[in-house]
């Protein structure tokens, strides 16, 4: 898993609330399930990023701009390869177009530039300049980039949920906040209103992996943060996290970032040490 997202929450709020623009350049992304209610634009710069929105699959080219409306729950992953910029625009920014795009949605998630310079000028304009542009600036560009979204593929009516992306969202949230804790898929089936075949289907069925792969993918992140912001032993750090024993949390954590531990907590610490070295040489 890229390391961009690392820091990811399923319910990002602190998307919702960011004061400006925010973006990042991401290579070979993947990204579990979550959500917001601000507007999500990946821009894809070359390869092809799969992509899962509500329940729905799409394949993100070169050349093309996946739109994640809010609300939408969506996951990212690559297949071989990608690099894209990903920009994401809290709808207190763009007053005049709030209320539209609470209420409704885009009616292709998928837009492709060619033959519109205008709108790839505008994308290259912001990708590359994000971090530099005033509140100002990114509010007045903010307003024309999605206006020329609108143009190009259009709005439509925002359908109520259905009952099972409700619950599947209520799932995600509650899970963040549980994580660490003993969780039994037949307690999570029933606290929603399932049998636990029923429940695994539709978890399965919406967000492309079983509940129990899922909530593991949480514990692991959590212990990669562990284990880079604390002095705690692996052991504890596997506790922690939620793994009843250090074997599970061996496996998952293999299994999730195509390393062990060890060789993670490593990697990254000579990364970061490469990192702060620079930092205080530099003149």
């Amino acid at each position: 898993m890229s390391d961009v997202n690392l820091y990811r929450r399923l319910y990002e709020q602190h998307r919702d609330e960011a004061p400006r623009i925010y973006g990042i350049n991401a290579v070979n992304n993947h990204c579990f399930p979550h959500f917001h209610s601000s507007i999500e634009l990946v821009c894809m710069h070359s390869g092809c990023l799969s992509a899962l929105l509500d329940g729905e699959s799409y394949d993100v080219h070169a050349g093309q701009v996946l739109i994640v409306s809010g609300y939408m729950v969506h996951s990212f992953r690559t297949q071989k390869e990608s690099a894209e910029t990903i920009l994401v625009i809290p709808l207190f920014l763009i007053p005049s177009l709030k209320k539209t795009l609470r209420d409704n949605v885009f009616s292709s998630p998928v837009c492709d530039t060619a033959g519109n310079e205008s709108l790839r000028a505008l994308l290259e304009l912001i990708c590359t300049s994000w971090t530099t542009l005033s509140i100002e600036t990114q509010i007045g560009l903010g307003h024309a980039l999605l206006g020329m979204l609108i143009s190009q593929v259009g709005l439509s009516p925002r359908c109520a949920d259905s009952r099972s992306m409700g619950v599947i969202k209520d799932v995600l949230i509650y899970l963040q906040d549980h994580y660490q804790s003993s969780i039994s898929m037949e307690d999570l089936a029933k606290r929603f209103g399932y049998s636990k075949s029923r429940f695994s289907h539709l978890f399965n069925e919406t967000l492309g992996c079983p509940p129990g792969t899922f909530v593991n993918a949480l514990r692991c992140q959590h212990a990669a943060r562990a284990m880079l912001e604390s002095d705690q032993t692996l052991l504890e750090i596997s506790l922690g996290a939620g793994f009843e024993c250090p074997r599970t949390f061996y496996r998952a954590f293999k299994q999730y970032y195509g390393m062990t531990p060890s060789q993670y907590a490593r990697a990254h610490s000579d990364n970061l040490s490469q990192t702060t070295s620079k930092a205080v040489n530099t003149p």
